[in-house]
């Protein structure tokens, strides 16, 4: 009993001491006095929002962070201006409509990072930012409308360290805009419509490591751009309009180890003295050849980028210009025009390159010729492009016009993981997977391509078995998986004959039934035809309509005297009858032959209708038999 007592007792102290320990947290809490002012604001529904932060790895933890969304720049104003002097880690304010950044916005708040992203932020005060210039490292004004930026805005921030600018619509940046971000280490300003750079803008930028100016309107990049920008290490312009860029644009870049100046217009480019460059994209340019492009002393390069360019050749000449860039790993050339390559461009790199992609050329063979003449003679010898590349591990050859695989022509290959040689033209291969190590293959794909079906190619079936799960097709392998597999030679042969005489008979069975589609298209066209031919030629002729005046007509009048008859005309009303019987006669007789031809001539106007009506309704029966046979 006493045992119970204790127990409960012990079970209420606990109780109570835990709801304190709850209550303590609660007040202690820093959100809470600034959840209280906003709800202490005029308005249906609370304007912002406060929570803490707990994330340990941007050493975040119990920082407070507000957020603003779908309110008008007056309510934000009033929700921060009720705040007095409260530390804040970041306010982030988006989709609100805040047309014009007023000054004293942040006048009751300390922040040590601000984000106000697509709200319409056209204008921004000059002194909008006064009582933040001290604390604040990291500003984003990004997707907003601004066309232009006030010298002095940035003036005060000397601690910034991140500015974010981009989706906005600014055509022109000058150099005092950035003349006092002197602890600036990454600028973004993608996504404008800036037309030119002058030169020294970023002068004062001396400790900028990250520059984006991307998606915008460059031309050209001239000598002093980015002097004093030794610290830089990302730069990336890709989506301009460049044409040129002048040889010593980057010769201040002592630090860059990544440029990104694809999708421009490029023809020729000049890259020299940049010896911290690990990754180069030059890709969706305008180069013609690879001679077109000089770099020199790149020591650290270790993967370039030259796909979706015009190059259609490369010879021995064209890589000498990476003999000194040792760490060359990747090289990347894909969608480029490329039919020929020499036997030896690939040996200043042959000991470091380890990823080669040529897909979505012209390729048709991987023989070459030891002369500089690729002519048929000299296209199909035994040495082979990739014969001096023993450390690569990725070949992608996928999307060219190979259509054949030679014995020797992955000689060497012995680091090989990956290979791909879907969607080509291959129609026979030899046994050149013999020299590959099955042991470091992760991935083979073989697929779409036009395989020959005999049984001279059942090894390869075997082969796709013994490498497992490294058989990763992306389309069809056809008829690769053998069917000649365990088979003695005799019924290997007999099954050959027997598959090619099966292949000629389907093709005999194909040309016929083509052959008879055609003429059955073509009687079906003549008949249709024949039958409108028929029916223009034997259209209705319309009956003569007679009146009582041919009869007056057909019978001459007494007033004409060469007539054979003289007697007057009896259906004129104006005419004298005389009782001469001969004359009577001759009337009688002329009258009655009238009447007979009149007769005869109506019956055969009719039966010429019948006949009509009867060739009519037979045409109409074709016409209708024709087309149901056209829908059957």
């Amino acid at each position: 009993m006493i045992t119970q007592l204790v127990l409960n007792l012990f079970r209420r102290i606990l109780f109570i001491f835990i709801i304190n320990i709850i209550l303590i947290s609660a007040n202690q809490n820093p959100c809470h006095p600034i959840e209280k002012s906003f709800s202490e604001l005029d308005g249906s529904s609370q304007v912002c929002q406060c929570s803490l932060s707990n994330d340990v790895s941007q050493n975040l933890s119990n920082k407070i962070w507000i957020g603003c969304t779908n309110q008008k720049m007056p309510a934000i104003f009033r929700a921060l201006f009720s705040l007095n002097d409260t530390q804040i880690d970041h306010l982030h304010v988006w989709n609100a409509l805040i047309n014009i950044l007023p000054k004293d916005m942040f006048s009751k708040i300390k922040l040590d990072k601000l984000t106000i992203e697509d709200s319409s932020v056209g204008i921004i005060r000059k002194e909008a930012f006064s009582n933040v210039e001290n604390t604040l490292k990291e500003l984003s004004l990004r997707n907003n409308i601004m066309k232009s930026i006030d010298e002095k805005i940035f003036l005060n921030l000397a601690s910034l360290k991140y500015l974010d600018l981009s989706g906005n619509k600014l055509s022109q940046l000058k150099s005092s805009h950035f003349s006092k971000l002197v602890n600036l280490e990454t600028l973004l300003l993608d996504n404008n419509q800036i037309n030119s750079l002058d030169d020294g803008i970023f002068n004062s930028l001396t400790k900028l490591k990250t520059l984006t100016i991307s998606n915008n309107r460059l031309k050209k990049i001239t000598k002093d751009v980015f002097k004093n920008l030794q610290n830089l290490e990302s730069l990336n312009l890709q989506n301009n309009f460049i044409e040129s860029i002048d040889d010593e644009a980057f010769s201040y870049l002592l630090s860059l180890k990544h440029l990104d100046i694809s999708n421009n217009r490029i023809g020729k480019l000049k890259i020299t003295h940049l010896p911290q460059l690990e990754i180069l994209f030059l890709s969706n340019n305008l180069f013609e050849q690879i001679e077109d492009i000089n770099l020199q002393n790149l020591s650290n390069l270790n993967t370039l980028h030259l796909e979706n360019n015009k190059i259609s050749k490369i010879s021995n000449e064209d890589f000498k210009f990476l003999k000194k860039s040792q760490k060359l790993y990747s090289l990347i050339l894909d969608g480029n025009n490329i039919s020929w390559i020499d036997c030896f461009a690939f040996e200043p790199i042959k000991l470091s390159l380890t990823v080669l992609s040529l897909q979505k050329n012209k390729i048709a063979s991987f023989s070459c010729s030891s002369t500089n003449d690729p002519s048929p003679s000299n296209i199909y010898l035994d040495r082979s492009v990739f014969e001096l590349l023993t450390s690569l591990k990725k070949l992608f050859l996928s999307y060219n016009s190979i259509n054949s695989i030679n014995e020797g022509d992955l000689n060497g290959l012995f680091s090989l993981q990956e290979l791909n040689l879907d969607h080509n033209r291959i129609i026979k291969i030899s046994r050149v997977f013999d020299n590959l190590n099955i042991s470091n293959l992760i991935a083979v794909d073989i697929s779409e391509n036009k395989w020959e079906c005999i049984c001279e190619q059942e090894w390869i079936g075997s082969w796709l078995s013994s490498i497992g799960q490294a058989n990763t097709p992306s389309g069809t392998l056809g008829c690769l998986i053998g069917k000649c597999e365990n088979i003695p030679q005799q019924q290997n042969n007999k099954n050959n004959l027997e598959i090619i005489k099966k292949e000629e008979n389907n093709n005999l069975i194909y040309w016929i039934r083509l052959i008879a589609c055609i003429l059955a298209i073509s009687a079906i066209f003549f008949l249709i035809i024949a039958g409108y031919v028929y029916v223009q030629e034997n259209r209705l002729i319309p009956l003569l309509q007679f009146s009582s005046s041919d009869t007056v007509q057909l019978i001459p009048s007494s007033k004409n005297k060469t007539t054979i008859f003289s007697f007057a005309n009896p259906l004129n009303k104006n005419s004298k009858f005389n009782n001469n019987e001969e004359e009577e006669n001759n009337f009688n007789n002329y009258f009655h032959h009238h009447c007979l031809f009149r007769l005869k001539l109506e019956k055969l106007l009719l039966l010429k209708k019948k006949r009509v009506i009867r060739r009519v309704k037979k045409k109409r029966k074709l016409l209708d038999f024709v087309r149901n046979e056209e829908d059957e």
